[in-house]
């Protein structure tokens, strides 16, 4: 039997591959180690010492050889549970078509921001699991800290974080408070992202240059300028949406984020009128065009763009 699993939620794919009926011979490789000749042993090769074997085979693509040969062997896996683990892959290369007739594929895709009630159920069940309670605010803090960017740029929650915490707070021999969720889940750059646009508004420069200097050290400035352009569009989306009359409810679904994400934005949006958001969305249009064009270092384009707001405010 031949498995694809494609996408980043490790814990969902480990929960799939735990489900599965493996051989107890196993083998592991890495795509870019694998050589395209060994491809014939994969699928050809038997044990003396079991009746099936099990190979997983993590990001095969990366080798255009190697993946190419993998379309050609498909059909003599008849002994052998071949395994093939991507983040993501190319639907227009041959062998994945191959695939598609062949194989069992599962995608493991993170939440988007707008699925928390699925990711708020899955917690509170695994922490059931794990004999554990927790109030509903921490419940939401841990949501907001899981929150983070994927590789693609969006805003993702991260079930694996939530996964690793809990396991975390398993271990605690104490009633569970904000001072154990703030030891596993330290705050993250969707967060402090959130922060930063929320400091600018506000007029506050020194956060601001401060929050910088921090975020220079533990984040990354692509993510955080995707992030903060996230942020500004949906400044602007509801600022239009309330003079047009357009519920939150219905706003929420046509930009696909949570209402909960929606509710933290509607204070700041609250103290802008249309001309401060012009100017926002300008100096975020100068910002990218500076880091594209290389003629000014990216976090200090950022930083740029953002004490513009705040000098624009006073």
């Amino acid at each position: 039997m031949i498995y694809l699993l494609v996408g980043d939620d490790w814990v969902s794919r480990q929960e799939f591959i735990e489900s599965l009926k493996l051989g107890d011979d196993v083998e592991s490789y890495d795509g870019e180690d694998l050589q395209e000749w060994q491809v014939a042993d994969i699928f050809n090769s038997l044990t003396l010492f079991s009746s099936k074997r099990t190979v997983f085979i993590n990001q095969p693509s990366k080798d255009e050889a190697v993946w190419r040969a993998i379309g050609d062997w498909l059909g003599q896996a008849d002994d052998v549970d071949v395994i093939l683990i991507e983040s993501s892959v190319d639907k227009r290369t041959k062998t994945y078509k191959e695939l598609k007739k062949t194989a069992t594929i599962k995608e493991f895709t993170p939440w988007r921001d707008y699925q928390r009630q699925e990711a708020m159920k899955w917690l509170k069940s695994y922490l059931a699991k794990k004999k554990l309670e927790i109030d509903s605010d921490l419940l939401n803090l841990m949501i907001d800290r899981a929150g983070v960017v994927s590789s693609s740029g969006k805003p993702v929650i991260d079930k694996g974080l939530l996964y690793s915490a809990v396991n975390s707070l398993s271990c605690l021999d104490k009633a569970i408070d904000r001072e154990a969720i703030d030891a596993v889940m330290p705050k993250n750059g969707y967060d402090s992202v959130f922060n930063l646009l929320e400091m600018a508004i506000n007029g506050r420069s020194e956060d601001v240059h401060q929050k910088i200097t921090n975020l220079r050290t533990t984040e990354d400035v692509y993510q955080v300028t995707g992030l903060l352009s996230s942020q500004v569009f949906n400044l602007i989306a509801i600022y239009r949406a309330q003079k047009a009359g357009i519920r939150s409810d219905e706003l929420a679904k046509i930009l696909a984020i949570h209402p909960y994400v929606l509710s933290q934005l509607t204070p700041l949006v609250n103290k802008l009128d249309q001309n401060r958001l012009n100017e926002i969305l300008d100096n975020f249009i100068n910002m990218d065009r500076s880091i594209k064009s290389s003629q000014i270092e990216p976090w200090s384009a950022v930083e740029m763009a953002l004490v513009t707001m705040v000098h624009e405010r006073l």
